[in-house]
């Protein structure tokens, strides 16, 4: 694969075309030799980079077409690889609910098998947002007790408890919003993405 310089370190936007760039070079690179999980693995990064830029429905396409090749291999595992969590976020931003329910769902059966188990925490998590977002709470806050119960390796625990708290907000339930409040003003850990 090709290296880059990085001449301006702080240019969100030039480094998601390096990304993209680097992505589009692993795709390229897999395709000949038919290595589902290098094809995969190119795809899903184009798809994150063009989810990052916006372009969502060119990002569902491109984690879909991820997803496919994972499907049509023999079982992969990896914990990175997650094309079918990018893909259902995307088509829930472009409300296409009943897809991206189907997409969560199919991402976490493969999940359960050892393909992108990294991210589980955020599988949960996004199916957690799904939820409340179409008002279905108490299903959100089942999604956030099963997102606690899984190794949290991206630091997601503040966004779980925000969450959790905008349902109390929205119940009105001032005992469950003080236990939370507690928790929504600790410190959060270094590296964490809350």
């Amino acid at each position: 694969m090709r290296s880059y310089v990085i001449t301006r370190p702080w240019d969100d936007k030039y480094l998601g075309v390096l990304a993209a760039q680097e992505a589009e070079g692993g795709r390229d690179e897999g395709l000949p030799s038919q290595d589902a999980c290098a094809m995969a693995r190119g795809l899903q990064a184009i798809a994150a980079a063009c989810r990052w830029q916006g372009r969502l429905g060119e990002a569902a396409d491109l984690a879909g077409h991820a997803s496919a090749v994972l499907d049509r291999a023999d079982l992969i595992m990896d914990g990175q690889l997650h094309p079918h969590l990018i893909r259902a976020d995307c088509l829930f931003d472009l409300d296409r609910n009943a897809e991206a329910r189907e997409a969560y769902s199919a991402g976490l059966w493969l999940t359960e098998r050892g393909l992108g188990t990294f991210f589980l925490c955020l599988h949960h998590l996004s199916v957690a947002r799904m939820l409340f977002l179409t008002g279905r709470w108490d299903d959100a806050l089942t999604e956030i007790s099963a997102a606690r119960e899984v190794p949290d390796h991206l630091g997601l625990a503040g966004h779980l408890d925000g969450l959790a708290a905008l349902i109390a907000v929205h119940r009105q339930d001032r005992d469950e919003l003080g236990r939370l409040h507690g928790l929504l003003d600790r410190p959060r850990a270094p590296g964490s993405s809350a």
